[in-house]
């Protein structure tokens, strides 16, 4: 009987387990409220390799797909690889590149030829130093060195080459009144300039005229400078621009070399500046840029307002030592206000008006007005004057006066002089005046 319990037993365990084999869950559906039921873990479809080769997710960090988050710092400036960085500035090149200069007096004011753009080369930077300065040459240098850019009249020329490389340069400085040809028709551009001829249109340009007109005896051939000479000789011996050489003559009427020019040009000036915040507090200075100066600039020296100021033009309270030359581009109306100078010079056609008591020094061709007060005037070319002057010289023809002078003295034999203000004394040489 126990026996057979035990079998009937069996036999029902045995059908349970089918059961539950045939209908999965069909144990834990039937369990008692309370008991914690095991269901049996699902079998995984089989999944299809990966052709590549690579773990379709993360593989217990062997290959990280997020960047790991950093533990807090402080606060840092930014490196600089992280900030874009501006691209450096370009360098200027440098205007010596190219050429060669000699090893002897020469070579200063050489430099300073090239480098302020006067001095070009004839071509594959070729300085030609020694060679002989055309006038042609001459007076491009000139323009070059005060920043003419206004375009004469060169119709009346009959020997100049309607391609040449000088006709800009030559029609700038007719216009500016510092060349003149040879004769009515005849310009000669392509001819050796004299030393004698080079003094004259570089003291026209700079409208230098001297205090002791005889100063070009101190030379040992001073009498062979001829008549219409002596003076820019007399004024540049003054300033030191012209020495002479070491045997003490001046050699006048010899060829001038490309070298010797630029001496000049050396000896005269000790800076040019185009950008008027660089202008110094000494020397004698030449100013060729187109922007106003700085109100209230004060100069132990000489100041040129070289060609590159033009149209209207007020200068404001600068004061210069020594001498303030207009040479401003031709038309110019230029007004001075509060300027005090050793002397003013005007060397361009250009008016000028203002207030302000100094020796005036009119050197300018025709064209020019000039309406300024002076203690001294002298009168070295044609123009309208209307100032009030204790002294007034002329030493030129087509001077005309309309304001008041307390002693007139014309010494230009020949010389046509017109007062058309008041006269306290007139003073006039006996030849044909």
């Amino acid at each position: 009987m126990k026996h057979r319990k035990y079998r009937i037993l069996s036999i029902l365990l045995l059908a349970c387990l089918a059961l539950q084999a045939v209908i999965p869950g069909a144990w834990a559906e039937a369990a008692p409220e309370g008991w914690e039921t095991l269901a049996p873990a699902e079998t995984a479809a089989p999944e299809e390799a990966d052709p590549t080769g690579a773990p379709e997710g993360p593989t217990d960090a062997l290959e990280v797909t997020e960047e790991p988050t950093a533990p807090p710092q402080a606060e840092t400036e930014p490196e600089a690889t992280e900030e874009p960085t501006e691209a450096p500035e370009p360098t200027e090149p440098d205007p010596l590149e190219g050429y060669t200069f000699p090893d002897n007096w020469a070579r200063e004011p050489l430099m300073f030829a090239v480098r302020n753009g006067i001095l070009q080369g004839r071509g594959d930077y070729n300085l030609d130093p020694t060679g002989r300065t055309t006038r042609a040459e001459m007076a491009a240098m000139l323009v070059r060195l005060l920043g003419a850019k206004e375009q004469g009249d060169l119709s009346p020329y009959r020997d100049l080459d309607p391609a040449a490389w000088y006709n800009r340069e030559l029609s700038a400085a007719v216009s500016l009144g510092i060349f003149n040809g040879v004769s009515a028709t005849q310009m000669a551009p392509m001819r050796s300039i004299t030393r004698q001829e080079a003094f004259t249109v570089l003291a026209r340009a700079f409208g230098l005229y001297p205090q002791n007109r005889r100063a070009y005896t101190r030379f040992r051939d001073g009498e062979k400078v001829q008549p219409y000479a002596r003076d820019a000789v007399s004024a540049l011996a003054e300033v030191g621009c012209v020495t002479g050489y070491d045997t003490g003559y001046l050699k006048p009427r010899d060829p001038i070399s490309r070298q010797e020019v630029a001496a000049l040009f050396y000896k005269l000036l000790d800076q040019i500046c185009d950008d008027p915040q660089e202008l110094p507090e000494t020397g004698f200075v030449l100013y060729r840029g187109t922007e106003p100066l700085p109100q209230g600039y004060r100069l132990e020296g000489s100041l040129v307002l070289g060609a590159g100021l033009s149209g209207s033009q007020t200068v404001t309270g600068i004061q210069v030592t020594d001498r303030l030359i207009l040479r401003c581009a031709t038309g110019t109306e230029l007004t001075l206000e509060a300027v005090s100078a050793g002397e003013v010079s005007v060397a361009s056609c250009l008016t000028a008006t203002g207030e302000g008591t100094f020796p005036l020094l009119v050197s300018a061709g025709p064209g020019a007005e000039v309406a300024l007060d002076a203690v001294r005037l002298e009168v070295f070319g044609p123009g309208v004057l209307s100032g009030d002057y204790e002294t007034a010289s002329v030493h030129c023809s087509g001077a005309v006066f309309s304001g008041e002078v307390d002693r007139l003295t014309a010494t230009a034999a020949g010389a046509t002089v017109e007062v058309r203000g008041q006269a306290g004394e007139v003073l006039l040489p006996m030849e044909r005046t």
